[in-house]
């Protein structure tokens, strides 16, 4: 069976005052995934992941030496014929108004494919979109 893989790793918040990045403080937790990956509904708030819409997407797992930011990185195998998307994410960030951040992240994958980076929030009512989406192909 042919497995399509995407490695995602150093998802980095920076936080950037005046947009100057020494006085730089990552915002995401676990996010070099040096610590277990844990995801939704156990272990501590702190390093938690959550994944939404993963139905089709059940090989998650932590691997070392994907020559991406760190030793660690997180794989995803998608299956022939898979559909949908998948969403990891953290909740719960300490982000303020009025101050700039900076996302950045690094992805590999052994097919062209389209992956969408988005910063969103949660209102009285639904998910808001706070940052222009991209998609990288």
């Amino acid at each position: 069976m042919s497995r399509k893989l995407i490695c995602l790793a150093s998802f980095v918040l920076a936080l950037g005052l005046s947009g100057t990045p020494a006085n730089a403080q990552n915002q995401m937790r676990n996010w070099e995934f040096d610590e277990p990956f844990v995801t939704g509904g156990g272990g501590n708030i702190n390093t938690q992941w959550w994944l939404w819409e993963a139905a089709n997407f059940t090989g998650l797992s932590v691997v070392q030496g994907a020559a991406l930011s760190g030793e660690n990185a997180l794989q995803v195998a998608i299956p022939p014929g898979a559909s949908g998307s998948l969403q990891v994410y953290q909740s719960f960030l300490k982000l303020e108004q009025g101050v700039t951040y900076t996302i950045s992240f690094m992805a590999r994958a052994d097919a062209p494919r389209t992956i969408t980076v988005r910063l969103m929030g949660r209102t009285l009512y639904n998910w808001q979109t706070f940052w222009l989406r991209l998609e990288f192909n």
